[in-house]
């Protein structure tokens, strides 16, 4: 069985030593901990979700998503588009990918064009599709580009000037800058 995260994950960084400096205060060296901490539960999470122990993961992916993980709202928000290890849900799918989107998680962000694209369970939208693959295209994600672009095609001058416009205002207020 592949491995969720794997593809979710690919362009993140793996979890490497923390370099401290003598000069850190207590609370930046709490926060690489903290980061390290994240990305070596998510990896347990991602095992567990690639073994098909699909609760456990769940449970990881939950506990991680609350705490405010980009990467762990979209894994439960593919699982639950898929209905593994949990009861098919588009709607909470949709939630919980809006949520990491909001947080400026590419991969959310080009899960929701999809999703508006197609019109997977939620009414088809092709000026919001293009919007939330902007938003991924705007830090660089090739797919979200090549998706913007293609649906581009598929609307008129106004409509894509307009969905350029609230792109811009939600790629400051969303994407990491």
């Amino acid at each position: 069985m592949k491995s969720l995260m794997f593809a979710i994950l690919a362009t993140c960084a793996a979890p490497t030593a923390v370099a401290l400096e003598p000069n850190e205060a207590a609370g930046e060296i709490a926060e690489k901990i903290d980061d390290l901490s994240v990305q070596l539960f998510l990896r347990d999470a991602d095992t567990a979700y690639a073994d098909g122990k699909f609760t456990e993961a769940r449970n990881k992916f939950n506990w991680l998503a609350e705490r405010g993980s980009p990467e762990a709202r979209l894994a439960l928000g593919v699982m639950y588009e898929e209905g593994k290890g949990v009861e098919q849900d588009y709607e909470k799918a949709f939630d919980w990918y809006q949520q990491a989107a909001r947080q400026g998680f590419a991969p959310a962000q080009l899960r929701l064009a999809r999703m508006y694209y197609f019109g997977r369970h939620v009414r088809q939208d092709n000026f919001l599709a293009y919007v939330w693959a902007s938003l991924a295209a705007s830090q660089g994600d090739e797919l979200g580009r090549r998706n913007r672009d293609k649906i581009g095609k598929l609307m008129s001058g106004p409509q894509v000037s307009s969905a350029q416009e609230l792109a811009g205002e939600w790629a400051q207020k969303f994407n990491k800058q």
